[in-house]
């Protein structure tokens, strides 16, 4: 039920109020009575009302101050302001200050009646319209901490100045001791569930983790816990194999599943390495038939270092759609593997690489991660005991060149888009004197010489075309069918504020005079 905060220094107006409305049948509940303005402000600050019923004039501080008051101590709150016929103009005053209306006394019941739904349609609405937006706000900051993720893993260096300022954002110490667990659920039909399992035993055992979808990979990222500073990095690392022990016996005993855990490291600045080691004891347990691996230094991170791959670089040239850069840089890498005869675990890391980095731009430019994506990480999985990097490359340019169909379609449904909310905006506003290019522009949130551009190129003829023969169409229409209308008042009705340039105007459409067409048709009446 909403709240309601009755304020009037007369005992038998408060009693009035009260008796004219059946309070809960419409939701409400009358939490207290105030009798001045200072007991009003001292009730708002008590029981942030949603609803303040209040009297113009009352003792100690007037109703107008009173509502600026409770604005400032509860933005929500709907005010009601009751004033005699005199306290007109008084109370008109109010509304500039917070007030949602006024009602004349003596009080009309259902005048009230109707109000108080109002007010609570409109406090409704307004929780329903925030509800919403704090959720997109949390699904907005949960996909930027991904994809902040995901560019770590990828190898992105932190650019941001303001460190803290990102902690903080995403809940995440930088400089907090971790390491990464990358699981490969094989069994496709119990994905989700086993994923559950698996998250649900971390929590048992640390306070602090996030974790990634990148195909059928569960990436997870453990932090050691920066709250408590004797959590050093020998306890660290025992609860990690403890960990590991837990889930071999819960999970990975009964599935068809690998895994690897990387070393400790130190910061999330070292991510890419951690995903590189924890990749590279995943790919040791599947062939060594083990289930989770804790990584074990190799020549791997050595031969990676000879490799001309920069995730920056190919991020820009995606973003920038410089998709041929993109292919050649991916030929390139993969003709040197070929060339210096490196371990086939090399071409895997790689093509995982540009996975990631193909995932992250995917995420920016707001493309829903194709399945696809999965099937080929599955693929490159399979794949990492041949020698097939042909085969790995030519499914990373396939990802690509969909993706670029996407974009492409997008943009064109984009611009239709905007052509037609252009259009829908002067059908609902030819009426107006100041409909202008700008104006609509400025409604959609385009540069005005691009909606000229667009609208063309969509409708077929330029905006100011448009609004013209729109006017003139319902205004042929009102003088044809309502005989009483003045040219005057069908030339405001369809946005002139001048009747003679109407008329000039209407004559050069339809070859006629707004008046000589009524007068030929007042002559067909007689």
């Amino acid at each position: 039920m909403l709240s309601v905060l009755i304020v009037d220094d007369e005992f038998l107006q408060r009693q009035m109020v009260k008796n004219s409305i059946d309070w809960n049948s419409i939701g409400l509940n009358i939490v207290n009575e105030a009798e001045d303005g200072l007991q009003a402000i001292e009730m708002t600050q008590l029981y942030l009302p949603d609803i303040v019923i209040m009297d113009i004039n009352i003792p100690f501080i007037d109703g107008i101050n009173v509502s600026k008051r409770i604005k400032l101590i509860s933005p929500k709150t709907e005010i009601l302001i009751l004033s005699a016929y005199g306290e007109f103009v008084y109370a008109k005053e109010a509304l500039g200050f917070g007030a949602s209306c006024f009602i004349l006394k003596p009080l009309d019941p259902g005048e009230l009646y109707r109000e108080l739904l109002h007010s609570k349609d409109k406090i409704i609405r307004k929780e329903t319209w925030n509800n919403k937006l704090k959720d997109l706000k949390k699904e907005n900051d949960q996909k930027e901490k991904g994809n902040f993720l995901l560019e770590r893993l990828a190898g992105f260096p932190i650019i941001s100045k303001d460190i803290r300022e990102l902690e903080k954002k995403y809940n995440i110490s930088f400089e907090d001791k971790l390491c990464l667990l990358d699981i490969k659920i094989c069994q496709d039909d119990c994905f989700f569930e086993n994923e559950s399992i698996i998250i649900k035993i971390i929590e048992e055992w640390f306070k602090h983790f996030e974790f990634i979808n990148i195909g059928k990979d569960l990436i997870i990222i453990i932090f050691s816990n920066y709250k408590d500073n004797s959590d050093c990095n020998g306890s660290f690392l025992l609860k990690i194999n403890l960990l590991i022990e837990k889930l071999n016996q819960e999970v990975c005993s009964r599935t068809l599943c690998f895994g690897g855990i990387s070393s400790i490291h130190q910061g999330v600045s070292q991510l890419h390495l951690s995903y590189v080691e924890a990749r590279n004891a995943l790919l040791h347990a599947k062939q060594k038939k083990q289930i989770i691996q804790i990584y074990e230094p190799n020549r791997l991170l050595t031969l990676l270092e000879n490799i001309d791959y920069n995730p920056v670089q190919i991020l820009h040239n995606l973003r920038t759609k410089q998709y041929h850069l993109v292919i050649e840089q991916m030929h390139d890498c993969f003709l040197s593997i070929r060339n210096q005869g490196m371990i086939i675990n090399i071409g895997y890391h790689i093509a995982m690489s540009y996975l990631i980095v193909f995932t992250v731009f995917f995420s920016e430019a707001g493309i829903e991660i194709p399945n696809s994506i999965a099937n080929i990480e599955k693929s490159f999985y399979q794949r990492i005991d041949d020698d097939q990097f042909i085969i790995m490359e030519n499914e990373l340019i396939m990802i690509l060149n969909n993706t670029i169909s996407v974009l492409e379609e997008r943009a064109i449904s984009s611009t239709k888009r905007k052509a037609e909310a252009a259009r829908i905006y002067i059908d609902n506003n030819y009426s107006r004197y100041d409909l202008s290019l700008d104006l609509i522009a400025d409604d959609i949130g385009v540069n005005p010489s691009y909606l000229s551009s667009i609208f063309k190129n969509i409708i077929g003829i330029t905006i100011s075309r448009y609004i013209m023969e729109l006017r003139m169409k319902i205004a042929f229409e009102q003088l044809s069918q309502n005989h009483s209308m003045t040219i005057k008042s069908v030339s405001d009705m369809v946005g002139y504020n001048d009747e003679y340039y109407f008329s000039k105007s209407f004559k050069g459409y339809f070859g006629i005079s707004p008046s000589k067409l009524l007068e030929n048709q007042f002559d067909q009446k007689n």
